[in-house]
């Protein structure tokens, strides 16, 4: 029967990767390869959504579409391999590959029982996308279609089963920002893959560095190497447990809950502290209809040497505080 909801509680193996470093002219080259995994895996490609339009279309009408407008002004696409007994990708799929050069971004995602994260295979499209994509960072993990893998890679919290949320360790849902993990090199929590960077593997843990922490004891896990400098550490979901308090406790892993407390404290400061002077009189200056420098002449009348006439420059630096009119 079409459109059953036997795949929704069936689990799916992804491998999600941030930071990336590519182009437009990378896409037209990971479509390629996605394609070429969906054939390896013996299924046919069956829907294809790109930056171009929020919906999806069958694969043979957007793929000519896409070849017909090119590639230019791309920033992403989306490749989904569905069942053959379903039509809705919101019931389960097969396969996807979601790329997101404006977030940098790209998420692929196998139902688990076509191929897990045991296989060789799994193993060589992480390495393909790790040597086409150079990210700075990325997880893997598996997760029932119901509680919406993708977006939980994409840092959104679509569903949780509740015993995530006693997992302090387990904060990828609560939003997961580029500043975290590029800038900072923290982790956004622990998972089966950790895909590390030099910096990431640098971070302090009990007077060492995390990779060395992780080298001297064989129950924090294994490392292996990977293109561009990347370190994959494989852990098991009891090391996921045992360790994630540890490395919060270190600040290896990102406090989403204290960085979302700081932003709602910042908001709230701008919020009730009372505006400058020039933030009062760009309020002012719009309130009167003024829209540009241009338009206003602005007399300083208590100025050490007098009244003097602001320059352009810093009537341009008020202009810059006024709201923007709604």
């Amino acid at each position: 029967m079409k459109n059953s909801d036997k795949y929704l509680d069936e689990p799916a193996s992804v491998i999600a990767f941030y930071g990336l470093h590519m182009t437009t002219a990378d896409l037209k080259v990971l479509l390629k390869q996605g394609i070429a995994w969906i054939q390896d895996l013996n299924l046919s490609p069956s829907l294809l959504g790109t930056s171009r339009s929020s919906k999806y279309k069958p694969y043979q009408k957007g793929i000519r579409d896409l070849e017909s407008k090119g590639y230019d002004d791309l920033t992403g696409f989306e490749l989904i391999s569905l069942p053959a007994d379903l039509d809705d990708e919101t019931r389960g799929e097969n396969f996807s590959l979601s790329v997101n050069l404006r977030f940098q971004q790209i998420i692929a995602s196998i139902r688990s029982e076509l191929l897990d994260f045991q296989s060789p295979r799994f193993h060589q499209f992480a390495d393909a996308i790790l040597r086409q994509c150079r990210p700075v960072y990325g997880i893997g993990f598996r997760r029932i279609f119901r509680y919406g893998p993708t977006w939980f890679a994409l840092g959104i919290q679509y569903d949780f089963p509740p015993e995530e949320f006693l997992k302090n360790h387990h904060n990828h849902g609560e939003n997961l920002e580029h500043k975290h993990y590029a800038t900072r090199g923290l982790l956004s929590g622990l998972f089966p893959w950790n895909f590390l960077s030099y910096k990431q593997l640098q971070l302090p843990v009990a007077g060492k560095t995390l990779k060395d922490w992780i080298l001297g004891d064989p129950s924090r896990g294994t490392l292996s190497s990977f293109p561009n400098d990347i370190q994959l550490w494989e852990l098991t979901e009891e090391q996921i447990d045992s360790l994630g308090p540890i490395l919060a406790e270190a600040g290896v892993i990102v406090d989403f809950k204290h960085e979302r407390e700081l932003r709602w404290q910042e908001i709230e400061a701008r919020r009730s502290r009372a505006p400058t002077a020039e933030e009062a009189l760009a309020a002012a200056m719009q309130a009167f209809g003024f829209d540009s420098p241009d338009e206003v002449d602005i007399v300083q009348p208590k100025a050490a040497e007098g009244p003097r006439q602001l320059t352009d420059n810093e009537k341009k630096n008020i202009f810059k505080k006024q709201p923007k009119k709604k």
